[in-house]
């Protein structure tokens, strides 16, 4: 069975191969002007949001893409508190709009924040490193929405992404009646301009 099931997932990988154009994988770096909103803004406030510098971010993402199916991880820094940052990781899939020049990417992750004092111990979502594990941070990581579009220019892109937070964790979708949170606005709505090289 499981012989099987590997024959029909390589066939399946390369038929999708001259389907999309683009090599088979891909490893890319690149830098990300983050606007931070929330997704109660209006239009009008989003676009005099969005002309403030002081409501901007620097962020470093990378990306790592297997066939159509893509993985993004962008760090940037988190205002909330000295010495923090905040990790959006997303897994989805990168379609092609125009073969080797426009893709867009549709998925969903999570959010981590991470705060690193001065003085006393490193925490993750409001515990300390030393009082929580893996599972605890990704059941208390609220999960977001991604859409993005990338243009691509040889070994360069830019892409223009979107990310919708929802007021849902891991966790809280397994609650009885949590799935509703999953489509109830959280706290941020990001938009990211990033300039990405790929590596391999």
């Amino acid at each position: 069975m499981g012989k099987k099931f590997a024959a029909v997932l390589v066939v399946l990988v390369m038929l999708t191969v001259p389907l999309f154009s683009r090599n088979i994988f891909e490893i890319g770096l690149g830098l990300s002007g983050i606007y931070e909103g929330n997704p109660n803004e209006s239009m009008d406030q989003l676009m005099e949001g969005m002309a403030a510098g002081t409501n901007w971010l620097i962020g470093v993402e990378g990306a790592v893409r297997l066939a159509v199916v893509n993985i993004t991880a962008l760090a940037m820094p988190n205002d909330v508190a000295d010495n923090s940052l905040t990790l959006m990781s997303t897994i989805g899939l990168s379609l092609p709009v125009i073969n080797d020049f426009l893709y867009a990417d549709i998925g969903t992750g999570l959010r981590t924040n991470f705060e690193f004092p001065n003085d006393g111990e490193s925490s993750v979502n409001g515990r300390y490193v030393s009082q929580t594990n893996f599972v605890q941070t990704v059941n208390s990581s609220p999960i977001h929405f991604r859409t993005a579009l990338n243009f691509l220019f040889g070994k360069a892109s830019l892409a223009i992404a979107y990310y919708w937070e929802s007021q849902a964790t891991v966790q809280t979708v397994q609650d009885l009646g949590g799935w509703a949170k999953l489509f109830q606005p959280g706290e941020m709505a990001n938009i990211g301009i990033s300039l990405r090289i790929s590596l391999f």
